[in-house]
């Protein structure tokens, strides 16, 4: 089975009107659209340092182009305002032929000195019959490691839950940086091979995978390495990801700009990020700020009455048998 019949259908990312890059910048490659503060290489200016920078390869190898984090391999598929990046990350593999004998081995690791892995969007998965995996990573200053075991004997009665027989999964915590997958087999899947040659594990955004029992037998096309999608976080501040809202709100470079608000990132990876204030929209990285919305293009917002937009906010003007509370007019009970 190959890797894309192992993901759920992947939404088609939508941006924003509001969520665009600098004027002078391209705004896209290839399908993805690349928001301020990441910015591709065709000027500094386009991004807010180095670690926000986008590497579009638009060699004839990827048609259409794809982009990568920074100037390495990591393949990004979307990116949030909201602070998440999803990247392709390769599955770990552990295979064997009907003697026992290696036919495929690989422990994937991904080193992102300036991200954090999702403990909420992403799980630890291992697939199998005869696996024992793990993941390791580095978590603040100290080591840290989660893993999970995998048996089956056979396929009868077989269900997809990935409860322990042949698919197991294990949540991770916060805060993981350069993580590194193993996989490993007991038997070398010996007395299981016919319908289980290999063990897999990865770490997976949770809601764009699905087990199946098709993937004992085949969960990729050799010798191409398959990869499935991780969500990691990303935050404003210097390299040591120490600077708060506090500190950078007295700074000239204040990254987040006009209707916006400043939010501690406290998920292990320090920093901040912006946000649009309620009632505004938009971009809150880009030197235009987030623009107000108005509430009254919708038109029952204050049915029968008429809607006044205001920053941030409506307000209503009801009829004189309506009660008004502000943003919507209701039939007042009051008969006389």
């Amino acid at each position: 089975m190959t890797i894309g019949a192992v993901l759920v259908v992947l939404a088609t990312l939508t941006t924003l009107v509001w969520a665009q890059s600098l004027p002078h910048c391209r705004e896209k490659c290839g399908d993805l659209q690349v928001p301020y503060p990441f910015g591709m290489d065709d000027h500094e200016s386009c991004h807010l340092g180095e670690k926000f920078l986008i590497s579009c390869n638009e060699s004839s190898n990827f048609q259409p182009p794809k982009a990568f984090l920074w100037r390495s391999d990591i393949q990004v598929t979307n990116i949030s305002l909201d602070g998440e990046l999803t990247i392709m990350q390769y599955v770990a593999r552990d295979c064997y032929d009907k003697l026992g004998n290696s036919t495929a081995k690989n422990d994937p690791s991904i080193r992102m000195p300036a991200n954090t892995i999702s403990s909420t969007k992403n799980k630890f998965v291992a697939i199998g019959c005869d696996t024992n995996a793990f993941v390791q990573a580095n978590r603040v200053e100290e080591r840290y490691a989660t893993g999970c075991i995998s048996f089956c004997n056979s396929t009868k009665g077989f269900n997809e839950s990935c409860s322990g027989s042949g698919c197991c999964k294990a949540p991770i915590a916060g805060g993981l940086k350069d993580i590194t997958v193993n996989v490993f087999s007991y038997y070398n899947h010996t007395g299981i091979w016919r319908f289980n040659p290999c063990s897999y594990a990865f770490v997976v955004e949770e809601s764009k995978f699905n087990f199946s029992l098709e993937m004992l037998q085949k969960m990729d096309n050799e010798p191409e390495l398959p990869k499935l999608p991780m969500v990691i976080n990303w935050a404003i501040g210097d390299d040591d990801k120490s600077e708060r809202c506090d500190e950078a709100q007295k700074r000239d470079n204040y990254t987040c700009k006009q209707n916006t608000k400043c939010l501690d990132v406290d998920d292990g990876s320090g920093g901040y990020r912006c946000q649009c204030l309620e009632g505004f929209e938009g971009n809150p990285y880009h030197p235009d700020g987030c623009r107000d919305i108005d509430e009254c293009k919708n038109s029952s917002r204050c049915h029968p009455g008429e809607c006044n937009n205001l920053p941030g906010r409506w307000e209503c003007k009801c009829p004189k048998t309506y009660n008004n509370n502000g943003t919507a007019c209701t039939k007042s009970n009051n008969t006389n």
